[in-house]
């Protein structure tokens, strides 16, 4: 047994050695290092917006209409406060200052940009206003990488004077602390050289009036009125003067239920309708509510 305890001692007494002489092994001991594949990420604030530029068009008749969505997107890599802002200018012409007035602005948040769609009816609580004073919508927090998206309608009035123009842009900005961030996109609305007025009367709830102009052709010009180029009506020889929509005979694969652009058209010789459009107006389709009939007024 004495000779396993002497081994035992030995090692024992070699270890404490090396550990207090302060030879190289000891010192390779405390001095040895691990590195760690770690890294450290700052924070990045950033915006874009989309869909700006089908805000773009030149109105053809004063019931035309744009909508389109834009949709404000955070994507730097923090969470921020977002927000969204119109800005306009007129060309060099009296006219287009006076169509910065005359171009009604609508818009209204939307869950998802496939909601915002010509027919797609604006709720009560839509922020609305001009392109002189355009409506702000309010600011909301959005994740990093987060979206947000609007709907705008714009509108000339019936006072839209012809062959006028604006610039137009929106500026969406995030905020995160005392960080800013912006981005921009800009468009043009104009009118076209002459605009077709609007002759659209309700006459009750189950059909409309659509009158237009028939001084300026002979009378036995005929015409047709129109939903997204399809006739809709018999055409007429311009001895009446009008037109009435029954809500009845308008299927809803035609025209579905919301708002939806109807024209009188001048009718070539075949009677297939032309480009020469002579009166057009909004006109809204919706179901009665106590009973299975469609209804339709103007809009």
């Amino acid at each position: 047994m004495r000779p396993a305890r002497l081994r035992v001692a030995l090692v024992v007494g070699l270890v404490v050695l090396l550990v207090g002489s302060g030879t190289g092994t000891s010192w390779a001991l405390w001095s040895a290092s691990t590195s760690f594949d770690q890294t450290a990420t700052l924070g990045t604030l950033s915006t874009s917006v989309d869909g700006v530029s089908s805000l773009g068009t030149t109105y053809e008749s004063r019931s035309a209409s744009v909508t389109a969505p834009v949709t404000l997107r955070n994507t730097g890599n923090v969470a921020a406060t977002g927000t969204i802002q119109a800005s306009t200018a007129p060309t060099n012409t009296p006219a287009s200052t006076t169509l910065l007035s005359e171009i009604s602005v609508v818009t209204w948040p939307v869950d998802s940009t496939t909601a915002c769609t010509p027919s797609a009816t604006a709720p009560s609580t839509a922020l609305a206003g001009t392109w002189a004073s355009p409506p702000a919508p309010p600011s909301v927090v959005l994740p990093a990488g987060g979206s947000a998206s609007w709907c705008y309608r714009t509108t000339p009035t019936a006072d839209a004077p012809a062959s006028a123009t604006v610039d137009a842009s929106l500026t969406t900005t995030v905020t995160a602390g005392s960080w800013t961030a912006s981005s921009s996109a800009g468009f043009s609305q104009a009118t076209a050289d002459s605009l077709p007025p609007v002759y659209c009367t309700d006459t009750g709830a189950w059909y409309v009036t659509i009158r237009y102009d028939k001084s300026t052709r002979p009378l036995d010009t005929y015409y047709g009125l129109s939903i997204d180029g399809t006739l809709v009506a018999d055409p007429d020889q311009g001895y009446n003067g009008y037109f009435q929509l029954d809500a009845a005979e308008i299927s809803t694969d035609l025209a579905p239920d919301g708002r939806v652009l109807t024209r009188v058209v001048v009718l070539d010789q075949a009677g297939a309708p032309t480009s020469t459009v002579v009166s057009s107006g909004y006109v809204t389709f919706g179901q009665h509510s106590t009973s299975t009939a469609r209804t339709v007024v103007c809009s």
